[in-house]
């Protein structure tokens, strides 16, 4: 589905932005360098919202994320075991959790039984609720809507209070104490966002919308987190080296060969 049509949400046609363009990673070193740690956004409760097509897939194959010196304090999202699981990992003040979903599979091993979602686009989101005298929740989304996830560990959150990691976030591979993590893979992607709160339900499955990508800075039905919104790269330039954070906090610097495609959710 091309990202400029409509969709029909709650008996109101919802119209998607000029969205002409998304970025494809190869499996070797391609990224986008945030040029922003987001320290103080991974210090509360946070949402990540993104599209992704992945083509080549591998275990702990990463998909965005920042570590400090090796796994002390660190934010993840990646894919784990066998069947390539979409899975968070947090770790703070070296206390660690890891949400990793039951159905959200890739390119599994043969005879694992999982089809994957290889070869299509797919929304996925992820919140962190930051707990209150206690340990911290996540929820992931799949097109709009939760999944079942299994939670192992936790952090309080006095632990979460101390998250410190100086390394800019990277989208599209995972920065791992300064150098791009060896265990990636080959994907396309689109509008990749963070929030400092954690989104509703409701708000994520009008993000969604049917599968067609809005513009983050304008209300759309549930969602008015707008305001909300610490940094969102469209990845619609098209060309050059420059990943535009709509937001106008922290540009982000294409790099390691990562080129533009007309290939959009």
């Amino acid at each position: 589905m091309l990202g400029l049509g409509h969709s029909l949400v709650g008996g109101t046609v919802l119209t998607g932005y000029n969205n002409t363009h998304a970025l494809s990673f190869d499996a070797t070193d391609d990224i986008v360098n945030t040029n922003s740690t987001f320290q103080s956004t991974f210090r509360g409760s946070f949402s990540v919202s993104f599209w992704m097509n992945s083509t080549t897939i591998e275990n702990h194959g990463h998909l965005w994320g920042t570590a400090e010196n090796g796994d002390t304090d660190k934010v993840a999202m990646y894919t784990r075991g066998g069947h390539r699981r979409l899975s968070l990992i947090f770790i703070s003040d070296g206390n660690s959790m890891r949400h990793e979903s039951n159905s959200i599979t890739f390119a599994a091993d043969s005879g694992s039984g999982d089809g994957g979602t290889e070869g299509v686009w797919k929304h996925f989101a992820v919140t962190w609720t930051k707990g209150s005298s206690g340990d911290g929740t996540a929820t992931f989304h799949e097109n709009g809507e939760p999944v079942t996830c299994t939670t192992t560990g936790g952090i309080s959150d006095t632990e979460q209070d101390a998250y410190t990691n100086p390394h800019e976030l990277y989208i599209g591979k995972s920065n791992y104490d300064g150098a791009v993590h060896s265990q990636k893979y080959a994907m396309k992607l689109d509008d990749w966002a963070l929030w400092n709160v954690a989104l509703s339900e409701t708000a994520i499955r009008d993000i969604y919308n049917s599968g067609v990508p809005t513009d983050l800075l304008e209300p759309n039905g549930n969602y008015t987190n707008q305001g909300d919104l610490v940094a969102y790269y469209k990845l619609n330039e098209g060309s050059g080296t420059t990943a535009t954070d709509e937001t106008g906090g922290s540009n982000g610097t294409v790099s390691g060969g990562a080129t533009y495609i007309t290939d959009t959710p």
